[in-house]
Formats: C-alpha cells, sequence, structure tokens
C-alpha cells in the first residue's frame, strides 16, 4: 500500500496536518476559527493580480519611487494586460525594476535544454 512521504524540499513535514489538508473539502477552505482571519478562494487571481502591479507601478511613478517587482513565469497574458494598462495610462517606469524567474531554474541539471542554449545565444 502507498504511504505518502513528503519530499525532501518540503520544509513542513507533519503528515497528519498535511493529510488533513489534503482531504479538505473546497467548501471547507474559507473556514477558520479565528473571526480575524479571513480567507477568500479566489478562482481566478489574475484581474486582481495585474490591478495590483498596475496600482504599484502608477504608485511608483506619481511618488518617484522605486519599485521592484518578482514576477514568476510564464505569465505572458497577465503580463500583456499589464502593458495594455500602463500604456493606455501613460505611466513612466522609470523607477521600475522586473525581474521574471523561472520556477524550476534552481540547478543546471534541471534546465531544459531550449533555455541553456537560448542562455548560451544570449551571451555570445
Amino acid at each position: 500500500m502507498f504511504q505518502f512521504e513528503p519530499a525532501a524540499f518540503v520544509p513542513y513535514k507533519n503528515k497528519e496536518v498535511l493529510e488533513r489538508c489534503r482531504n479538505m473539502k473546497r467548501a471547507d477552505m474559507e473556514k477558520h476559527s479565528n473571526p480575524n482571519f479571513r480567507i477568500h478562494i479566489v478562482p481566478d487571481v489574475a484581474g486582481i493580480w495585474v490591478g495590483d502591479m498596475v496600482a504599484r507601478m502608477v504608485r511608483s511613478d506619481l511618488l518617484d519611487e522605486k519599485l521592484v517587482m518578482i514576477c514568476p513565469n510564464p505569465c505572458p497574458l497577465t503580463y500583456l494586460a499589464v502593458a495594455e494598462a500602463i500604456n493606455r495610462l501613460n505611466v513612466n517606469c522609470r523607477n521600475v525594476h522586473i525581474f521574471c524567474m523561472d520556477e524550476w531554474a534552481d540547478r543546471m541539471e534541471t534546465l531544459p535544454h531550449w533555455i541553456i542554449l537560448q542562455a548560451l545565444h544570449t551571451v555570445t
């Protein structure tokens, strides 16, 4: 019989808690015993994400403050919406520094071959 074991990289190892969370029903996910702690599950976070990114860029422009954003990849439709909004609003991004990260690029052996070739091509 299969015995679930958390992966080595997972920092939390309590199997009972992990099993309870894994078996939690969707209807119960927003329930919490602390009334001051509210959980709301959003089916599609893209709109909230776009609005937050644009609002931060607008604030950076208006207050002339540096803004550093570390964003996941690939999210082209989200980033297209952000670009469209900042262009329509004429936001100056002089203070904005964006880094797009690839979650799986932690070691060379986990990189897909095409990304290594692309990196080598970029360097040469």
